[in-house]
């Protein structure tokens, strides 16, 4: 079955995965203190439709949802070795998607799994913004895309072989992150469509 596809970002506005051990460059970052507020999803349960945002505020609320029910059947399909990986089709297309299977696929080759728990996702409207996306059918949707922008902590996380035996651990566990969020009008859902490491990108956020 084919997945849909947001086929063009129009305008964007507003203020302006690495998964696997070793695969994060840069220098180490603490760990998060007690007033952080990253927030850590629990169990999953399908998205529910919603109509086409009517606002930037109402895309924030949708996308901040979408983040974390991404992030814990991202996780799932980790701690499984890679198993079931069409579990993130409900909520993952594009980039996202692809990016999902190849993990996956290195999971299962490789014997590894992932424990710890799923990662923690700290938002930061500021940093992020806003965009208009065009749908399958030609329609406009004003503030249908939203790049979400915050911080992604991994500092509990590891990754373990069948064997009991774990690779060497990764340098950075703390970093910021993009979601690219998109409205998929003809579901009536959002989901991610690309999520990217942005360490050092200008307006990224200090993590």
């Amino acid at each position: 079955m084919t997945k849909p596809r947001i086929l063009l970002t129009v305008a964007a506005v507003g203020t302006a995965v690495m998964l696997l051990t070793g695969c994060v460059q840069g220098d180490p970052q603490p760990k998060p203190s007690s007033t952080r507020s990253f927030s850590t999803p629990g169990p999953t349960s399908p998205p529910t439709a919603v109509g086409a945002p009517t606002s930037s505020d109402s895309s924030w609320i949708e996308a901040n949802k979408t983040v974390n029910l991404f992030t814990r059947i991202q996780y799932d399909i980790e701690h499984d070795g890679g198993a079931n990986v069409d579990r993130i089709d409900v909520v993952a297309a594009n980039d996202a998607l692809t990016s999902m299977q190849q993990i996956a696929s290195d999971l299962k080759s490789k014997g590894l799994k992932v424990t710890g728990g799923a990662p923690g996702w700290e938002p930061n409207v500021a940093a992020s913004s806003f965009g208009t996306v065009v749908d399958s059918s030609g329609k406009q949707i004003a503030n249908g895309i939203v790049y979400a922008r915050g911080c992604w902590d991994l500092s509990k996380q590891t990754s373990v072989a069948n064997t009991g035996t774990s690779p060497p651990d990764r340098s950075v566990k703390i970093f910021p992150i993009q979601f690219n969020v998109a409205y998929f009008s003809a579901d009536r859902i959002w989901r991610v469509t690309n999520q990217t490491n942005i360490t050092g990108q200008s307006g990224a956020p200090q993590c």
